[in-house]
């Protein structure tokens, strides 16, 4: 058995707190500017400094570098990641929006240095410790943007967060409901439920806090909550009471979700009267509770056939076909440079909508081809991960980057769109084991190249 590398308490506490407010602001800070203009800076950014330096006088202090066999295992993927932001930096060289693709290079060059670190000094934490960490971004992230979307619904729109929609605290409403469903994730991280057994109670307790989020995010008009984050959410722990043969689990899922469907039913045929609507809408003489039933009627549109919003994707991705219909040879390889989707008046100066789509355009088949390896391997890795792991994991691994994918394939400029997918890759090397599975369940050994073995 391996002992966990000491830090003294001190230290111990304030590489936590920093873990803590850097991870969780992935969560809760994307669409809040309440922190920046206080401030005058984010407190990713804060928290990431301080980090930085705090890490290199640990190490410079001769502590021990730890993780190699993480690296190790990885080195194809990493290697793969490295190609890629080595051409989007390429990219910039001949890019019409040269400026933009450098920044954008250079933002997320900065994120993964700070999930480097983070990697790097998780092994001075214990699993249990890793696990408590975890858990309190998600819950420090929940409490944050619960706070201010209750702020908005009783003081009104744009006074606190500046929100664009409804409650969401966020201006984006579906960046809002992935990090709230993110957050829920962290919660049930380290739950004690083994692979073979399930406790009802936190399943039901897990689907109702996904409920909620759903609710609360189609009063702010998220169709994309309705029509996948939240069947994402749900539906996986189904699919894996279902492949793990436990069916009384399973048919309970069935039971709640029937409910839920027939309750989402009712909800959608009351909308859609208009005699209804009027006399909700008149009643509502609030203006945040106005929007908020307005946004709500959006949300749920695309059932009752009144919004087909899938259109405004399909021409996005017409234009981009139209638009690499144009390209020579040399811009079928390379494509047209970084961000230069920018200046396509085709896409109205837009991007795609495709992480597949971004990538061809940006850095032609060269380009899309490290990106696709990337993907294969690295959900290569996930579902070995997810095979023997605990519930709760396998459902963080199977929720999250099904979210992920679902999120880039239908609406982000690229694959690493934010910061949020390496908080994801960081809790899945945090709990990482020298035999590939994650499992934060368990007796074992405490290193990080034991990790899955011992939580």
């Amino acid at each position: 058995m391996i002992d966990t590398p000491r830090l003294s308490r001190f230290f111990q506490i304030w590489f936590g707190v920093l873990l803590v407010a850097l991870w969780g602001s992935a969560l809760f800070e994307p669409g809040l500017s309440f922190f920046v203009e206080r401030m005058g800076i984010t407190v990713f950014r804060l928290s990431g400094i301080l980090l930085l330096i705090s890490s290199a006088l640990l190490f410079l202090g001769k502590a021990r570098l730890l993780g190699y066999s993480f690296f190790r295992h990885h080195k194809l993927l990493l290697l793969l990641y490295t190609c890629y932001w080595l051409l989007a930096w390429a990219g910039t060289l001949y890019s019409p929006a040269a400026k933009s693709g450098q920044f954008a290079v250079a933002e997320y060059v900065w994120y993964t240095i700070l999930a480097l670190a983070t990697i790097l000094i998780l092994p001075y934490f214990s699993i249990e410790q890793r696990k408590m960490l975890f858990l309190l971004v998600g819950l420090s992230s929940l409490l944050i943007l619960g706070y201010f979307s209750a702020a908005i619904l009783l003081t009104g729109a744009d006074t606190v967060a500046r929100a664009k929609f409804g409650i969401s605290a966020f201006r984006d409403y579906n960046v809002f409901s992935r990090s709230l469903i993110l957050g829920v994730l962290l919660l049930f991280l380290g739950r004690k439920d083994s692979r073979s057994h399930v406790s009802m109670l936190k399943l039901f307790s897990y689907i109702g806090l996904v409920a909620a989020i759903v609710a609360v995010t189609v009063l702010s008009g998220s169709r994309r909550s309705i029509i996948l984050y939240g069947p994402l959410a749900v539906g996986a722990p189904f699919f894996l009471l279902l492949i793990r043969s436990q069916r009384r689990f399973a048919r309970a899922i069935i039971g709640a979700t029937i409910v839920s469907a027939l309750l989402l039913a009712v909800g959608v045929n009351v909308l859609s009267q208009d005699v209804i609507n009027s006399t909700i809408y008149s009643s509502l003489d609030d203006t945040a509770l106005q929007y908020a039933a307005n946004r709500m009627e959006r949300g749920v549109g695309f059932l009752t056939g009144e919004r087909a919003d899938i259109t405004s994707r399909l021409w996005r991705w017409e234009a981009a076909w139209d638009v690499m219909g144009e390209f020579s040879w040399p811009e079928l390889l390379v494509g047209r440079g970084t961000r230069s989707f920018e200046n396509e008046s085709k896409l109205q100066y837009t991007y795609p909508h495709n992480f597949l789509l971004s990538a061809l355009l940006e850095g032609g088949v060269l380009k899309l081809l490290v990106l696709v390896a990337f993907v294969v391997v690295w959900m290569r890795h996930v579902l070995r991960a997810c095979c023997g792991s605990s519930f709760w994991w396998a459902n963080f691994l199977l929720v999250s980057n099904g979210l992920w994918l679902a999120t880039v394939t239908i609406s982000s400029a690229e694959f690493f769109s934010s910061k949020q997918f390496l908080l994801i890759f960081v809790v899945y090397a945090a709990f990482w084991s020298g035999t590939g599975k994650v499992s934060p369940q368990g007796p074992g050994k405490t290193s990080m190249e034991t990790a899955g073995e011992a939580i």
